[in-house]
Protein backbone atom coordinates (compact mmCIF):
# COMPACT_ATOMS: atom_id res chain seq x y z
CA UNK A 1 0.00 0.00 0.00
CA UNK A 2 2.51 2.46 1.05
CA UNK A 3 6.01 2.95 -1.32
CA UNK A 4 8.01 2.94 1.91
CA UNK A 5 7.07 2.47 5.38
CA UNK A 6 5.70 5.24 7.37
CA UNK A 7 8.33 5.70 10.19
CA UNK A 8 7.75 7.69 13.27
CA UNK A 9 9.84 10.76 14.41
CA UNK A 10 12.59 9.87 16.97
CA UNK A 11 10.22 8.88 20.16
CA UNK A 12 12.51 11.77 22.09
CA UNK A 13 11.20 14.44 19.73
CA UNK A 14 7.80 13.37 19.64
CA UNK A 15 8.01 13.49 23.32
CA UNK A 16 9.48 17.06 23.21
CA UNK A 17 7.01 18.28 20.72
CA UNK A 18 4.26 16.68 22.83
CA UNK A 19 5.12 18.02 26.44
CA UNK A 20 6.43 14.47 28.00
CA UNK A 21 6.94 15.06 31.39
CA UNK A 22 10.15 14.94 32.51
CA UNK A 23 9.10 13.32 36.27
CA UNK A 24 12.55 13.68 37.75
CA UNK A 25 13.88 11.13 40.28
CA UNK A 26 11.23 8.48 41.85
CA UNK A 27 13.21 7.92 45.17
CA UNK A 28 15.00 10.09 47.71
CA UNK A 29 18.28 9.19 49.25
CA UNK A 30 17.99 7.33 52.68
CA UNK A 31 14.57 7.41 52.01
CA UNK A 32 11.87 4.10 51.33
CA UNK A 33 11.04 4.10 47.78
CA UNK A 34 7.52 5.28 47.63
CA UNK A 35 6.04 5.75 44.21
CA UNK A 36 2.47 6.39 43.34
CA UNK A 37 0.66 3.78 40.33
CA UNK A 38 0.57 6.57 38.28
CA UNK A 39 4.19 7.48 39.00
CA UNK A 40 5.19 4.34 38.27
CA UNK A 41 3.04 4.35 34.72
CA UNK A 42 4.87 7.12 33.57
CA UNK A 43 8.00 6.15 34.83
CA UNK A 44 7.70 2.23 32.63
CA UNK A 45 5.85 4.68 30.05
CA UNK A 46 8.98 6.62 29.44
CA UNK A 47 10.90 3.56 29.31
CA UNK A 48 9.39 1.85 27.06
CA UNK A 49 9.67 5.03 24.48
CA UNK A 50 13.54 4.76 25.04
CA UNK A 51 13.31 0.81 24.49
CA UNK A 52 11.62 1.98 21.49
CA UNK A 53 13.80 4.72 20.55
CA UNK A 54 16.75 1.96 20.81
CA UNK A 55 14.82 -0.78 19.01
CA UNK A 56 14.33 -3.23 21.50
CA UNK A 57 10.61 -3.16 20.24
CA UNK A 58 10.04 -6.57 21.69
CA UNK A 59 10.52 -5.57 25.63
CA UNK A 60 9.06 -1.52 24.35
CA UNK A 61 5.95 -3.77 23.39
CA UNK A 62 5.57 -5.53 26.84
CA UNK A 63 5.97 -2.26 28.56
CA UNK A 64 3.72 -0.33 26.25
CA UNK A 65 0.69 -3.05 26.40
CA UNK A 66 0.81 -3.10 30.33
CA UNK A 67 0.86 0.85 30.06
CA UNK A 68 -2.20 0.85 28.13
CA UNK A 69 -4.04 -1.84 30.17
CA UNK A 70 -3.43 -0.13 33.36
CA UNK A 71 -5.96 1.04 35.53
CA UNK A 72 -3.98 4.22 35.40
CA UNK A 73 -3.90 4.93 31.75
CA UNK A 74 -7.38 6.96 32.03
CA UNK A 75 -4.66 10.01 34.51
CA UNK A 76 -2.04 10.27 32.12
CA UNK A 77 -2.11 13.51 30.50
CA UNK A 78 -3.92 13.63 27.21
CA UNK A 79 -0.38 13.67 25.80
CA UNK A 80 1.25 11.13 26.86
CA UNK A 81 -2.00 8.72 26.69
CA UNK A 82 -1.21 9.38 22.61
CA UNK A 83 2.37 8.53 22.93
CA UNK A 84 1.43 4.97 24.28
CA UNK A 85 -1.36 4.60 21.75
CA UNK A 86 0.82 6.04 18.67
CA UNK A 87 3.81 3.29 20.08
CA UNK A 88 1.11 0.51 20.64
CA UNK A 89 -0.70 1.24 17.55
CA UNK A 90 2.86 1.12 15.36
CA UNK A 91 4.06 -2.01 16.72
CA UNK A 92 0.62 -3.62 15.76
CA UNK A 93 0.57 -2.13 12.24
CA UNK A 94 4.38 -3.80 11.75
CA UNK A 95 3.56 -6.58 13.78
CA UNK A 96 0.74 -6.91 11.31
CA UNK A 97 -1.88 -6.94 13.97
CA UNK A 98 -5.83 -6.53 13.20
CA UNK A 99 -5.79 -4.87 16.75
CA UNK A 100 -4.08 -2.26 15.24
CA UNK A 101 -7.06 0.06 13.82
CA UNK A 102 -9.07 -0.21 17.27
CA UNK A 103 -5.75 1.75 18.78
CA UNK A 104 -5.70 3.92 15.37
CA UNK A 105 -8.84 4.96 16.24
CA UNK A 106 -8.56 6.21 19.41
CA UNK A 107 -5.21 7.80 18.61
CA UNK A 108 -6.09 9.74 15.75
CA UNK A 109 -9.43 10.26 17.99
CA UNK A 110 -7.10 12.59 20.04
CA UNK A 111 -6.98 15.19 17.75
CA UNK A 112 -5.25 18.02 19.34
CA UNK A 113 -2.12 15.45 18.99
CA UNK A 114 -3.03 13.48 15.79
CA UNK A 115 -1.07 14.30 13.13
CA UNK A 116 -1.09 12.80 9.22
CA UNK A 117 1.59 10.31 10.44
CA UNK A 118 -1.40 9.35 13.12
CA UNK A 119 -3.67 8.82 9.81
CA UNK A 120 -1.34 7.29 7.73
CA UNK A 121 -0.59 4.56 10.14
CA UNK A 122 -4.27 4.16 10.42
CA UNK A 123 -4.79 3.82 6.84
CA UNK A 124 -2.34 1.06 7.09
CA UNK A 125 -4.45 -0.78 9.91
CA UNK A 126 -7.37 -0.10 7.52
CA UNK A 127 -5.54 -2.53 5.31
CA UNK A 128 -4.41 -5.21 7.60
CA UNK A 129 -8.03 -4.94 9.07
CA UNK A 130 -9.68 -5.07 5.41
CA UNK A 131 -11.72 -2.71 6.46
CA UNK A 132 -12.95 -0.56 3.51
CA UNK A 133 -15.07 1.51 5.20
CA UNK A 134 -12.86 3.18 7.71
CA UNK A 135 -10.59 2.97 4.57
CA UNK A 136 -12.54 5.29 2.75
CA UNK A 137 -12.86 7.31 5.46
CA UNK A 138 -9.56 7.38 6.52
CA UNK A 139 -7.87 8.07 3.12
CA UNK A 140 -10.63 11.26 2.95
CA UNK A 141 -9.59 12.99 5.92
CA UNK A 142 -5.67 12.32 4.90
CA UNK A 143 -6.96 14.04 1.33
CA UNK A 144 -8.74 17.15 3.22
CA UNK A 145 -6.23 17.69 5.79
CA UNK A 146 -2.66 16.41 4.35
CA UNK A 147 -3.20 16.21 0.73
CA UNK A 148 0.76 16.58 0.42
CA UNK A 149 1.14 13.44 1.43
CA UNK A 150 -1.23 11.50 -0.66
CA UNK A 151 1.86 10.42 -2.59
CA UNK A 152 2.58 7.99 0.18
CA UNK A 153 0.02 5.97 -0.69
CA UNK A 154 0.49 4.10 -3.94
CA UNK A 155 -1.72 4.49 -6.55
CA UNK A 156 -2.59 1.18 -7.20
CA UNK A 157 -4.16 1.12 -3.18
CA UNK A 158 -6.12 4.66 -4.56
CA UNK A 159 -7.74 3.05 -7.42
CA UNK A 160 -8.13 -0.81 -5.90
CA UNK A 161 -9.85 0.75 -3.29
CA UNK A 162 -12.38 2.56 -5.38
CA UNK A 163 -12.70 0.00 -7.66
CA UNK A 164 -13.80 -2.33 -4.75
CA UNK A 165 -16.10 -0.68 -3.48
CA UNK A 166 -17.88 0.52 -5.98
CA UNK A 167 -21.08 -2.35 -6.04
CA UNK A 168 -20.90 -1.95 -1.97
CA UNK A 169 -24.09 0.45 -2.18
CA UNK A 170 -23.93 0.82 1.39
CA UNK A 171 -20.39 2.69 1.13
CA UNK A 172 -21.75 5.36 -2.08
CA UNK A 173 -21.79 8.34 0.46
CA UNK A 174 -18.24 7.48 1.63
CA UNK A 175 -16.73 6.79 -1.91
CA UNK A 176 -18.73 10.08 -2.86
CA UNK A 177 -16.28 11.74 -0.55
CA UNK A 178 -12.98 10.31 -1.10
CA UNK A 179 -13.51 11.25 -4.62
CA UNK A 180 -14.65 15.09 -3.98
CA UNK A 181 -11.38 14.93 -1.05
CA UNK A 182 -9.11 13.77 -3.90
CA UNK A 183 -10.67 16.17 -6.40
CA UNK A 184 -9.85 19.25 -4.26
CA UNK A 185 -6.67 17.77 -3.05
CA UNK A 186 -5.76 18.41 -6.66
CA UNK A 187 -4.69 14.31 -6.70
CA UNK A 188 -2.48 13.17 -9.70
CA UNK A 189 -0.92 9.40 -9.52
CA UNK A 190 2.52 9.72 -9.23
CA UNK A 191 2.75 6.92 -12.41
CA UNK A 192 2.87 9.03 -15.40
CA UNK A 193 0.99 6.29 -17.10
CA UNK A 194 -1.53 6.08 -14.55
CA UNK A 195 -4.73 8.49 -14.71
CA UNK A 196 -7.31 9.87 -12.40
CA UNK A 197 -9.49 10.82 -15.15
CA UNK A 198 -11.79 7.40 -14.58
CA UNK A 199 -12.34 8.52 -11.24
CA UNK A 200 -13.50 12.02 -12.33
CA UNK A 201 -16.06 10.62 -14.09
CA UNK A 202 -17.30 8.85 -11.28
CA UNK A 203 -17.23 11.90 -9.68
CA UNK A 204 -19.01 14.15 -12.58
CA UNK A 205 -21.33 10.91 -12.16
CA UNK A 206 -22.12 11.20 -8.48
CA UNK A 207 -22.27 14.92 -8.75
CA UNK A 208 -24.99 14.93 -11.37
CA UNK A 209 -27.30 11.79 -9.83
CA UNK A 210 -26.97 14.44 -6.70
CA UNK A 211 -28.50 17.46 -9.15
CA UNK A 212 -24.78 19.46 -8.94
CA UNK A 213 -24.41 20.12 -12.29
CA UNK A 214 -22.30 23.41 -11.64
CA UNK A 215 -19.91 20.99 -9.65
CA UNK A 216 -19.71 18.41 -12.09
CA UNK A 217 -19.26 20.32 -15.05
CA UNK A 218 -16.00 22.10 -13.19
CA UNK A 219 -15.32 18.57 -12.48
CA UNK A 220 -15.57 17.50 -16.18
CA UNK A 221 -12.85 20.13 -17.04
CA UNK A 222 -9.81 18.13 -16.42
CA UNK A 223 -11.47 14.90 -18.18
CA UNK A 224 -10.15 14.51 -21.89
CA UNK A 225 -8.79 11.09 -22.99
CA UNK A 226 -10.51 9.43 -25.61
CA UNK A 227 -11.69 6.31 -23.34
CA UNK A 228 -13.21 8.69 -20.84
CA UNK A 229 -14.82 10.98 -23.11
CA UNK A 230 -16.44 8.48 -25.03
CA UNK A 231 -17.91 6.65 -22.12
CA UNK A 232 -19.46 10.07 -21.04
CA UNK A 233 -20.60 10.63 -24.56
CA UNK A 234 -22.24 7.44 -24.81
CA UNK A 235 -24.38 7.65 -21.56
CA UNK A 236 -27.56 10.01 -20.99
CA UNK A 237 -26.74 10.29 -17.51
CA UNK A 238 -23.61 12.66 -18.72
CA UNK A 239 -25.93 15.25 -20.67
CA UNK A 240 -26.00 18.15 -19.11
CA UNK A 241 -22.59 18.43 -18.91
CA UNK A 242 -21.77 16.72 -22.71
CA UNK A 243 -24.73 18.49 -24.74
CA UNK A 244 -23.92 21.83 -22.80
CA UNK A 245 -20.19 21.60 -24.68
CA UNK A 246 -20.46 19.05 -27.47
CA UNK A 247 -17.32 20.40 -29.21
CA UNK A 248 -15.11 19.94 -26.23
CA UNK A 249 -16.33 15.98 -26.13
CA UNK A 250 -15.94 15.16 -29.63
CA UNK A 251 -14.55 12.14 -29.91
CA UNK A 252 -11.51 12.49 -33.02
CA UNK A 253 -9.94 15.83 -30.95
CA UNK A 254 -10.12 13.27 -27.56
CA UNK A 255 -8.06 10.90 -29.14
CA UNK A 256 -5.55 13.57 -30.73
CA UNK A 257 -5.16 15.16 -27.40
CA UNK A 258 -5.12 11.77 -25.70
CA UNK A 259 -1.80 10.81 -28.39
CA UNK A 260 -0.04 14.14 -27.64
CA UNK A 261 -0.37 13.86 -23.88
CA UNK A 262 0.82 9.99 -23.89
CA UNK A 263 3.89 11.07 -26.71
CA UNK A 264 4.58 14.19 -24.20
CA UNK A 265 5.18 11.53 -21.39
CA UNK A 266 7.02 8.73 -22.92
CA UNK A 267 8.92 11.41 -23.98
CA UNK A 268 9.18 13.19 -20.16
CA UNK A 269 10.05 9.35 -18.68
CA UNK A 270 12.42 7.63 -21.53
CA UNK A 271 13.27 5.00 -18.90
CA UNK A 272 9.85 3.48 -18.60
CA UNK A 273 8.93 0.67 -20.95
CA UNK A 274 5.41 0.69 -19.56
CA UNK A 275 4.47 4.31 -21.14
CA UNK A 276 6.01 2.92 -24.66
CA UNK A 277 3.39 0.15 -23.89
CA UNK A 278 0.77 2.51 -23.18
CA UNK A 279 1.68 5.05 -26.11
CA UNK A 280 1.71 2.17 -28.77
CA UNK A 281 -2.21 0.73 -27.14
CA UNK A 282 -3.05 4.53 -28.02
CA UNK A 283 -1.75 4.24 -31.68
CA UNK A 284 -3.79 1.32 -32.60
CA UNK A 285 -7.10 2.43 -30.91
CA UNK A 286 -6.36 5.35 -33.27
CA UNK A 287 -6.39 3.62 -36.53
CA UNK A 288 -1.89 4.27 -36.37
CA UNK A 289 -0.91 0.37 -36.31
CA UNK A 290 1.76 1.24 -38.48
CA UNK A 291 2.90 4.06 -36.03
CA UNK A 292 2.52 1.68 -33.34
CA UNK A 293 4.76 -1.16 -34.79
CA UNK A 294 7.74 1.28 -35.00
CA UNK A 295 7.60 2.50 -31.58
CA UNK A 296 7.80 -0.99 -30.23
CA UNK A 297 10.19 -2.22 -32.55
CA UNK A 298 12.47 0.58 -31.43
CA UNK A 299 11.94 -0.33 -28.01
CA UNK A 300 12.43 -4.05 -28.37
CA UNK A 301 15.79 -3.05 -30.08
CA UNK A 302 16.79 -0.94 -27.08
CA UNK A 303 15.66 -3.40 -24.58
CA UNK A 304 18.02 -6.44 -25.74
CA UNK A 305 20.66 -3.83 -26.15
CA UNK A 306 23.44 -5.37 -23.58
CA UNK A 307 25.99 -2.54 -23.74
CA UNK A 308 26.46 0.91 -22.84
CA UNK A 309 25.04 2.40 -26.42
CA UNK A 310 21.60 3.17 -24.45
CA UNK A 311 20.14 3.26 -21.45
CA UNK A 312 18.43 0.56 -20.18
CA UNK A 313 14.76 0.47 -19.15
CA UNK A 314 13.59 0.74 -15.34
CA UNK A 315 10.80 -1.88 -15.82
CA UNK A 316 12.39 -4.53 -18.16
CA UNK A 317 9.25 -6.66 -16.80
CA UNK A 318 7.14 -4.92 -19.12
CA UNK A 319 8.56 -6.25 -21.97
CA UNK A 320 5.85 -9.37 -22.06
CA UNK A 321 3.38 -6.63 -22.90
CA UNK A 322 5.75 -4.93 -25.17
CA UNK A 323 5.58 -8.25 -27.62
CA UNK A 324 1.72 -8.39 -26.68
CA UNK A 325 1.48 -4.53 -27.80
CA UNK A 326 3.19 -5.36 -31.20
CA UNK A 327 1.36 -8.62 -31.80
CA UNK A 328 -1.70 -6.92 -31.63
CA UNK A 329 -0.36 -4.14 -33.77
CA UNK A 330 0.87 -6.76 -36.45
CA UNK A 331 -2.94 -8.57 -35.73
CA UNK A 332 -4.12 -4.71 -37.27
CA UNK A 333 -2.56 -4.58 -39.82
CA UNK A 334 -3.37 -8.41 -41.10
CA UNK A 335 -0.23 -10.38 -40.45
CA UNK A 336 -1.75 -12.87 -38.67
CA UNK A 337 0.68 -15.65 -38.04
CA UNK A 338 3.70 -12.99 -37.29
CA UNK A 339 0.98 -12.00 -34.55
CA UNK A 340 0.78 -15.80 -32.98
CA UNK A 341 4.44 -16.20 -33.06
CA UNK A 342 5.13 -13.19 -31.20
CA UNK A 343 2.07 -13.51 -29.12
CA UNK A 344 3.75 -16.96 -28.18
CA UNK A 345 7.06 -15.67 -26.99
CA UNK A 346 5.51 -13.02 -25.07
CA UNK A 347 3.42 -15.80 -22.98
CA UNK A 348 5.71 -18.18 -22.32
CA UNK A 349 7.59 -14.74 -19.88
CA UNK A 350 6.55 -15.42 -16.68
CA UNK A 351 4.69 -12.92 -15.24
CA UNK A 352 5.39 -12.18 -11.24
CA UNK A 353 7.60 -15.38 -11.31
CA UNK A 354 4.29 -17.50 -11.94
CA UNK A 355 2.71 -18.71 -15.38
CA UNK A 356 1.90 -15.55 -17.64
CA UNK A 357 -2.03 -16.66 -17.45
CA UNK A 358 -2.93 -13.17 -18.89
CA UNK A 359 -1.38 -13.98 -22.19
CA UNK A 360 -2.02 -17.25 -22.48
CA UNK A 361 -5.31 -16.15 -22.21
CA UNK A 362 -4.71 -13.90 -25.05
CA UNK A 363 -3.04 -16.61 -27.22
CA UNK A 364 -5.45 -18.69 -26.98
CA UNK A 365 -8.11 -16.14 -27.70
CA UNK A 366 -6.40 -14.99 -31.52
CA UNK A 367 -6.15 -18.64 -32.12
CA UNK A 368 -9.72 -19.26 -31.64
CA UNK A 369 -10.82 -16.07 -33.42
CA UNK A 370 -8.06 -17.07 -35.94
CA UNK A 371 -10.33 -20.64 -36.65
CA UNK A 372 -7.87 -22.47 -34.88
CA UNK A 373 -9.62 -24.10 -32.09
CA UNK A 374 -7.54 -27.00 -31.61
CA UNK A 375 -4.71 -24.88 -30.49
CA UNK A 376 -6.46 -22.34 -28.64
CA UNK A 377 -7.33 -25.47 -26.55
CA UNK A 378 -3.99 -26.83 -26.17
CA UNK A 379 -2.82 -23.28 -24.74
CA UNK A 380 -5.39 -23.73 -21.61
CA UNK A 381 -4.99 -27.29 -21.19
CA UNK A 382 -4.01 -26.51 -17.67
CA UNK A 383 -5.91 -23.91 -17.41
CA UNK A 384 -7.93 -25.13 -14.60
CA UNK A 385 -5.03 -25.11 -12.42
CA UNK A 386 -4.37 -21.36 -13.08
CA UNK A 387 -4.65 -19.21 -10.20
CA UNK A 388 -7.33 -16.48 -12.35
CA UNK A 389 -9.58 -13.98 -10.69
CA UNK A 390 -13.43 -14.38 -11.13
CA UNK A 391 -12.82 -12.14 -14.35
CA UNK A 392 -9.77 -14.24 -15.19
CA UNK A 393 -11.93 -17.28 -14.87
CA UNK A 394 -14.48 -15.84 -17.26
CA UNK A 395 -12.01 -15.21 -19.49
CA UNK A 396 -10.80 -19.08 -19.55
CA UNK A 397 -14.32 -20.44 -19.94
CA UNK A 398 -15.78 -18.07 -22.55
CA UNK A 399 -12.44 -18.57 -24.76
CA UNK A 400 -12.80 -22.40 -23.79
CA UNK A 401 -16.48 -22.44 -24.98
CA UNK A 402 -16.00 -20.53 -28.13
CA UNK A 403 -13.00 -23.33 -29.43
CA UNK A 404 -15.47 -25.80 -27.90
CA UNK A 405 -18.20 -24.57 -29.98
CA UNK A 406 -15.67 -25.09 -33.27
CA UNK A 407 -14.44 -28.48 -32.36
CA UNK A 408 -18.36 -29.56 -31.48
CA UNK A 409 -17.26 -31.11 -28.10
CA UNK A 410 -20.41 -30.79 -26.05
CA UNK A 411 -18.64 -31.79 -22.50
CA UNK A 412 -16.76 -29.51 -22.76
CA UNK A 413 -18.73 -26.59 -23.93
CA UNK A 414 -21.50 -27.60 -21.63
CA UNK A 415 -18.84 -27.48 -18.63
CA UNK A 416 -17.91 -23.94 -19.70
CA UNK A 417 -21.26 -22.57 -20.58
CA UNK A 418 -22.46 -24.06 -17.32
CA UNK A 419 -20.03 -22.00 -15.74
CA UNK A 420 -20.56 -18.92 -17.43
CA UNK A 421 -24.27 -18.84 -17.04
CA UNK A 422 -23.59 -19.26 -13.28
CA UNK A 423 -21.43 -16.30 -13.16
CA UNK A 424 -22.96 -13.73 -15.10
CA UNK A 425 -22.03 -11.26 -13.24
CA UNK A 426 -18.17 -11.45 -12.58
CA UNK A 427 -17.46 -10.56 -16.32
CA UNK A 428 -20.60 -9.59 -18.41
CA UNK A 429 -18.86 -9.10 -21.27
CA UNK A 430 -17.53 -12.76 -21.75
CA UNK A 431 -20.93 -14.07 -20.92
CA UNK A 432 -22.30 -12.23 -23.92
CA UNK A 433 -19.49 -13.41 -26.06
CA UNK A 434 -19.49 -16.99 -25.33
CA UNK A 435 -23.93 -16.63 -25.87
CA UNK A 436 -23.07 -15.33 -29.35
CA UNK A 437 -20.48 -18.37 -29.97
CA UNK A 438 -23.03 -20.46 -29.47
CA UNK A 439 -25.36 -18.80 -31.20
CA UNK A 440 -27.68 -18.24 -27.77
CA UNK A 441 -28.83 -14.76 -28.56
CA UNK A 442 -31.72 -14.83 -26.16
CA UNK A 443 -29.16 -15.42 -23.65
CA UNK A 444 -26.84 -12.66 -24.95
CA UNK A 445 -29.99 -9.93 -25.09
CA UNK A 446 -30.81 -11.20 -21.50
CA UNK A 447 -27.17 -10.36 -20.11
CA UNK A 448 -26.87 -6.95 -22.41
CA UNK A 449 -30.69 -5.91 -20.49
CA UNK A 450 -29.20 -6.62 -17.01
CA UNK A 451 -25.93 -5.00 -17.53
CA UNK A 452 -27.11 -1.61 -19.12
CA UNK A 453 -29.45 -1.99 -15.82
CA UNK A 454 -26.25 -2.13 -13.95
CA UNK A 455 -24.99 1.61 -13.22
CA UNK A 456 -21.32 -0.51 -12.42
CA UNK A 457 -21.37 -2.12 -16.17
CA UNK A 458 -23.27 0.72 -17.79
CA UNK A 459 -20.16 1.81 -19.75
CA UNK A 460 -18.99 -1.50 -20.85
CA UNK A 461 -22.27 -2.44 -22.52
CA UNK A 462 -22.78 0.60 -24.65
CA UNK A 463 -19.36 0.62 -25.62
CA UNK A 464 -19.92 -3.46 -26.84
CA UNK A 465 -23.31 -1.81 -28.71
CA UNK A 466 -21.11 0.88 -29.80
CA UNK A 467 -20.97 0.29 -34.14
CA UNK A 468 -18.19 1.54 -36.38
CA UNK A 469 -16.49 0.68 -39.39
CA UNK A 470 -15.17 -3.12 -39.33
CA UNK A 471 -11.28 -3.15 -39.59
CA UNK A 472 -10.59 -5.11 -42.91
CA UNK A 473 -7.95 -7.21 -41.24
CA UNK A 474 -10.65 -9.08 -38.96
CA UNK A 475 -11.04 -13.20 -39.42
CA UNK A 476 -14.15 -13.60 -40.67
CA UNK A 477 -14.92 -15.68 -37.36
CA UNK A 478 -14.77 -12.01 -35.71
CA UNK A 479 -16.47 -9.93 -38.36
CA UNK A 480 -19.53 -12.62 -37.96
CA UNK A 481 -19.51 -12.09 -33.94
CA UNK A 482 -19.31 -8.75 -34.29
CA UNK A 483 -22.04 -8.29 -36.88
CA UNK A 484 -24.32 -10.24 -34.12
CA UNK A 485 -23.48 -8.37 -31.04
CA UNK A 486 -24.34 -5.22 -32.82
CA UNK A 487 -27.34 -6.96 -34.32
CA UNK A 488 -28.73 -7.24 -30.47
CA UNK A 489 -29.39 -3.58 -30.76
CA UNK A 490 -32.12 -3.90 -32.91
CA UNK A 491 -34.03 -6.81 -30.80
CA UNK A 492 -36.93 -4.30 -29.24
CA UNK A 493 -36.41 -5.44 -25.88
CA UNK A 494 -32.59 -4.54 -26.18
CA UNK A 495 -33.46 -1.62 -28.14
CA UNK A 496 -35.59 -0.49 -25.43
CA UNK A 497 -33.46 -0.55 -22.60
CA UNK A 498 -30.47 0.70 -24.64
CA UNK A 499 -32.32 3.69 -25.51
CA UNK A 500 -33.46 4.64 -21.98
CA UNK A 501 -29.98 5.62 -21.07
CA UNK A 502 -27.79 5.71 -23.54
CA UNK A 503 -26.96 7.28 -27.52
CA UNK A 504 -26.20 5.33 -30.35
CA UNK A 505 -23.06 7.14 -31.18
CA UNK A 506 -20.82 5.38 -33.81
CA UNK A 507 -16.79 5.42 -33.04
CA UNK A 508 -14.47 7.12 -35.40
CA UNK A 509 -12.73 4.74 -35.72
CA UNK A 510 -12.75 1.10 -36.70
CA UNK A 511 -14.05 -2.10 -34.53
CA UNK A 512 -11.17 -5.01 -35.26
CA UNK A 513 -12.36 -7.11 -32.15
CA UNK A 514 -14.53 -8.18 -29.36
CA UNK A 515 -12.97 -5.77 -27.16
CA UNK A 516 -12.58 -8.11 -24.24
Amino acid sequence: MYRAIVMGVAIALLMSAQGFANTGPTAVAGAAPSISPLQAEIDLLNDAAHKFDNNDTVAARRQIDAVVASPSFGQLSPSQQHIALYLLGYLQVNAGEKEALATWKRATAMTDFASGRDWHLRLQADGQASDDADALQTLTSIAQHWPGSLTQVSDQYIRDLISRTRSQKQLADSRFELLLALKAAFWVPTDAFNTAEYDWVELVRELLARGRVQEAKAAAESIALFGAVNEMVLAKQFDPVTQADPQRFDLRSAMDHELDQMRAAVKANPESLEGVNELAGSLIGADQPQAALQLLDAAIARAKLRDSSAKPFSDPGELNWTYNQRALALLHLGRVDEAINLMKLGAERPEGGNVNVSQQLNLAQIYEEEGRPAEAMAVIADGESWDLSPYGKMDFEGVRACAAAQLHDQAALRRSMAYVRAHVDDAPGWAIDASICIGDMDLAAKTMITELANPNQLASALLDLQEGSLAPSLSPIVRDRKTQLWALYQRPDVKTAADAVGHHVSSPFQMWGMGR
